[in-house]
């Protein structure tokens, strides 16, 4: 067997070399998921993949043997992919990995331009509808603002917001005005109430003695500068000049003529209240005209408020099909460019190389399996014969090869002239069989004991309260019946005629194991010390009272 193994090994077991390519993953999304890795890794061996290799390579395979030389592995934290070639030679390893590599990579370019056509297309037939969905929006925009006359609702709104907050400001500022005007009108006539509306406006007076004291007085001043005081005419008016001063103090003057007219404080005063009536009307009328422009400008905003709701929800609309417009051209823009030059979506960062080494030889193997075979072989085959030619000669034997109770042994050779040893023996039975309302059959292991049946049988049926029959038919089916049938089986084994590999077919052969007892007898002089029970003392299932009873 080992020169067979050797033989074996060395003319039939080829060497297996090992060639790897490694591919670097390259998802699309931020991160790699497991399932999408183990996709890649299943399409490497895709049948077209296969196909291709094995034109490129004119190898004598089919596409299954193609695939049994690869093994494709993938790692998800590294986002590493290798193919991994077997060959019986070292370069057709490197070329099957390398042309299983370079396929993979171009199928994939493949997909990824029809993917890319494919979605241009796509892409194409969405602007499309979104263009028309994008004119259907401006003209609904349109309609709107060309039937509420309104061009920019919220420079609208601001414009009618800032109407009505300066109308209210210069309203306030007009009542302010309103209230000061007449704040002063009232101050002007209090202030007037004391003045009379006519008043002397002039008045002429005389007064002779003042006109002569007057001339005196510069006719003095003139004599003075040409003549000395001692001069007589000097003297003389010096004493014309004190009488008539003496004499004005006793003199009142005369009102020779008066004029009459309206006060001028009066007058003025009366103007500027007519004036403060005419700003404080101006300033009322101003305010009302302010209070009805505000009112106005309020009641426009809230009509455009009211109109912010619809106008929203159209422009809403717009911009969102303005921005799924731009979104879908650039796609279309970035698909229709990657078309000329697709992304596989891996690289090839190691080629593989031509290995100077096979990676394992099943030749010591298989020298070694045959030499564990054969000795394997050996040792069961030694077993079996030796299981089949051991004999069972004790109770103990008997027992642990069936497997089933043995009651009694006895050294009874079937002589019916030896009345000692057989009524020992049935003693012995009897003391252990349990009692059945069923009959109780004796049976032989084999052909050996059937001469043995009968004058076991008719000496149980003696002592025994039931019913005792004894069978010794060749019939397997048959002797099954009647074991099935009984209530106890007392089976009836010959010491060292029977191996231990048929003492185990007899639950078989009966087709029960319950109430089924053993008998051993022809046991030898050497073997009378040896017990002549075993599996009854140790409350054995099969064993339900330790002593029959009487009738």
């Amino acid at each position: 067997m080992a020169g067979a193994g050797l033989y074996v090994a060395k003319k039939h077991v080829a060497h297996q070399y090992n060639a790897a390519a490694v591919l670097e993953w390259e998802p699309e999304g931020a991160a790699a998921t497991e399932r999408e890795l183990r996709t890649l890794v299943e399409s490497v061996k895709l049948p077209q993949n296969l196909a291709a290799v094995r034109t490129k390579l004119d190898l004598p395979l089919t596409l299954e043997q193609v695939s049994h030389r690869v093994e494709v592995a993938g790692n998800a934290r590294s986002s590493f992919v290798t193919i991994t070639a077997h060959a019986e030679e070292a370069v057709e390893a490197a070329l099957i990995a390398d042309a299983l590599a370079s396929q993979f990579l171009e199928h994939r370019k493949t997909l990824r331009a029809q993917e890319l056509r494919e979605r241009s297309l796509e892409l194409g037939g969405s602007i499309a509808s979104t263009r028309r969905a994008l004119q259907t929006a401006r003209d609904a925009f349109d309609a709107f603002r060309e039937k509420h006359h309104i061009t920019d609702l919220p420079a609208e709104q601001r414009i009618a917001l800032d109407q009505a907050s300066r109308a209210a400001s210069e309203a306030e500022l007009a009542q302010a005005d309103v209230e000061a005007e007449a704040a002063r009108t009232r101050t002007l006539r209090g202030a007037i109430a004391g003045i009379s509306r006519m008043t002397v406006r002039g008045e002429t007076q005389s007064d002779p003695a003042a006109s002569r004291l007057a001339d005196a007085r510069a006719e003095l001043t003139q004599l003075r500068a040409r003549l000395s005081d001692e001069h007589p005419k000097v003297q003389a008016l010096q004493a014309e000049v004190a009488a008539l001063e003496k004499n004005k103090r006793h003199l009142t003057p005369m009102s020779t003529q008066r004029t009459v007219g309206i006060d001028v404080r009066w007058e003025v005063a009366q103007s500027e209240i007519t004036g403060s009536e005419a700003s404080r009307v101006a300033a009322r009328e101003r305010r009302e005209a302010l209070d009805a422009q505000a009112h106005k400008a309020q009641e426009r905003l809230q009509w455009l408020s009211g109109l912010e709701g619809e106008r929203n929800a159209l422009v809403a609309e717009l911009r969102a099909h303005e921005a799924h417009l731009a979104l879908l051209l650039e796609a279309k823009s970035k698909a229709d460019d990657e078309v000329g030059h697709p992304k596989p979506g891996a690289r090839l960062v190691s080629k593989p190389s031509v290995p100077r080494l096979p990676s394992k030889s099943w030749r010591k193997l298989v020298a070694i399996a045959f030499v564990a075979v054969g000795f394997v072989g050996a040792v069961v085959m030694a077993l079996v014969r030796a299981l089949w030619g051991l004999r069972a000669h004790t109770a103990r034997e008997a027992a642990f090869a069936a497997n089933l109770p043995v009651v009694a042994s006895s050294g009874w050779n079937g002589d019916r002239d030896d009345a000692i040893e057989l009524a020992r023996l049935v003693d012995d039975t009897l003391e252990v069989l349990p009692y059945s309302t069923k009959e109780l059959v004796v049976l032989p292991a084999s052909d050996d004991e059937r001469t043995l049946v009968g004058p076991i049988a008719d000496a149980v049926s003696n002592r025994y309260a039931g019913a005792v029959s004894g069978w010794d038919g060749a019939d397997v089916r048959a002797c099954r019946r009647v074991a099935r049938a009984a209530g106890q089986v007392l089976v009836v084994v010959r010491s060292g005629a029977r191996g231990a590999l048929q003492l185990a077919q007899i639950t078989s052969r009966l087709g029960r194991r319950d109430n089924v007892f053993i008998a051993v007898v022809g046991l030898g002089p050497e073997l009378a010390n040896f017990t002549d029970r075993c599996g009854v003392d140790e409350g054995d299932a099969n064993v339900t009272s330790l002593r029959p009873q009487e009738s």
